[in-house]
């Protein structure tokens, strides 16, 4: 029973040793670490405190590590219907799209601007870029709103709706 416990203090001193001695951080993992940190601080005091634009002319950029993606089912294709009028018409083209996605993934409706596209197309964009949903761009762990353009595509041999 003794030689059992011996055996198991030994065992204990040796993950305290490794952990005291193996957990240390070297010199390039500290730097990084404070980085981090000080990167976290600004996006904490600034960048997630910044309010939306009021237009898309004044959108400031802001640095992120993940962008902003569509929510599964919520994309802008799943609520793309092409324009009876454009079909009947064979209009084919692309519509580009600059908006914000705010901090909750919601797109701000006073802000989107069609930057380029065919009449027929950008009120049927439009409507799809509203109904959307967005999983928020973060920045060192901290959800940010921020500016994004897309293109959204029409093609008759499509399966747009």
């Amino acid at each position: 029973m003794t030689k059992l416990l011996l055996n198991k203090g030994s065992l204990h001193c040796i993950l305290i040793l490794l952990l005291l001695f193996g957990c240390t951080l070297s010199k390039k993992d500290r730097e990084k670490k404070l980085r981090m940190a000080e990167k976290r601080k600004k996006v904490e005091t600034y960048y997630s405190q910044l309010p939306p634009p009021t237009s898309m002319s004044n959108c400031v950029f802001v640095p992120h590590d993940i962008p902003p993606r569509p929510l599964p089912k919520k994309s802008i294709d799943k609520f793309l219907n092409y324009p009876n009028e454009a079909r009947i018409n064979k209009i084919e083209g692309r519509v580009i799209i600059r908006f914000y996605v705010d901090k909750e993934g919601k797109v701000d409706t006073k802000t989107f601007e069609i930057i380029s596209g065919h009449p027929q197309l950008n009120q049927s964009a439009i409507d799809a870029l509203l109904k959307t949903e967005w999983q928020p761009a973060t920045s060192a762990g901290i959800k940010v709103g921020v500016c994004l353009t897309i293109p959204v595509n029409y093609s008759l041999s499509s399966k747009i709706k």
